[in-house]
């Protein structure tokens, strides 16, 4: 049952509130609250607020932030409505309404704030348009993936092993490449998982330069820091007289960047990972499985995968020891970040 405003006022007096009345405007206030002031207009829409406000401090609940707003833009109306102060009741009645303002002004902040950083916390969508060039990437018929492996990340050292896959996932070719003057460091054996004994049986650079053309003619070649891998077929065929290798395609690890909003320092194994395929530890890791492990997350770029990971596997980025090609020659150098991204 709806009470009337003389019922209403009735039960805010028996609480203890100080009831002002007038003939557009009802004011409470409570004895000991410095909350604890509210006008309301004096019509229906004010009765409901003013029998809503009575419920919520009875009951010792608090205000929602509807409520809150609600009445601070009553307390505003009724100054605007009060006009110029020429009196001491005036003056008295205004100083404890614009006491109030405030007040609520900064409860409806605090509110807001904490949405704010609701809203911050949401997690990022992937972006549209790297989706997209997934989808056309993997539609091509010519696509495949490609890795590299070296004896270290020096501008002298050689390529160990060559890897290409098709869209599919069937191995195309891949070559263990005998070094001629550099030796395999430990450091790239452990992230290759190449041993010096394997490499004893591997190709010479000239035997394994044919195969590696043909492999890569006429492909669109997805790769992980493909700067990097361009680099090293470049110096391979300067340093051995070779016919150069046109490669054609794109990084995935750029597009990944720009797929996380610019989340730098996303290894590859992290990338697995949030694509639900995590990579073997090292080093039982090849540049096989970091074949299929770009072509895992192409296909979670292309159906908008962010995260499969529970929160209980983490979703923060791990720095790990890179592969050969990929390792790091300092703390400041991350190879899978393209030149341009380091300037």
């Amino acid at each position: 049952m709806t009470m009337t405003w003389e019922q209403l006022l009735r039960e805010y007096q028996l609480g203890g509130w100080h009831v002002i009345e007038s003939d557009q405007w009802v004011e409470v206030q409570a004895a000991r609250d410095t909350d604890g002031l509210a006008v309301f207009r004096r019509d229906a829409q004010g009765l409901h607020e003013a029998t809503q406000f009575l419920a919520h401090v009875s009951q010792h609940h608090p205000e929602s932030l509807d409520q809150v707003l609600a009445r601070l833009r009553a307390l505003c109306a009724r100054e605007r409505e009060a006009g110029r102060i020429n009196g001491l009741s005036a003056f008295a009645a205004a100083q404890r309404r614009r006491q109030q303002i405030p007040r609520l002004w900064q409860r409806l902040e605090q509110e807001l704030q904490q949405v704010k950083q609701e809203i911050y916390a949401l997690p990022d969508l992937p972006v549209e348009e790297e989706v997209r060039w997934a989808q056309s990437v993997l539609a091509m018929h010519d696509l495949v993936f490609m890795e590299i492996d070296t004896t270290g990340l020096d501008e002298e050292d050689e390529m160990t092993r060559f890897t290409l896959l098709d869209a599919s996932g069937q191995l195309i070719v891949d070559l263990l490449i005998k070094p001629e003057t550099r030796p395999l460091s430990p450091a790239a054996s452990a992230a290759s998982g190449i041993t010096p004994e394997q490499l004893a049986h591997g190709l010479s650079i000239k035997d394994a330069w044919g195969p590696l053309q043909e492999a890569l003619s006429g492909r669109y070649v997805v790769s992980f820091s493909q700067d990097w891998d361009v680099r090293q077929l470049d110096n391979t065929a300067r340093r051995h007289h070779l016919e150069p290798v046109l490669v054609i395609g794109a990084c995935l690890q750029r597009h990944a960047t720009r797929y996380y909003h610019g989340e730098y320092y996303l290894k590859l194994e992290e990338l697995c990972a949030r694509a639900g395929a995590p990579l073997p530890e090292r080093p039982h890791q090849t540049s096989l499985d970091r074949a299929r492990g770009q072509r895992t997350v192409l296909h979670a770029l292309a159906h908008a995968v962010t995260d499969l990971r529970t929160p209980t596997e983490g979703t923060k980025t791990k720095k790990t020891p890179a592969s050969a090609g990929e390792e790091t020659a300092s703390e400041e150098f991350d190879p899978f970040l393209d030149e341009d991204d380091l300037s």
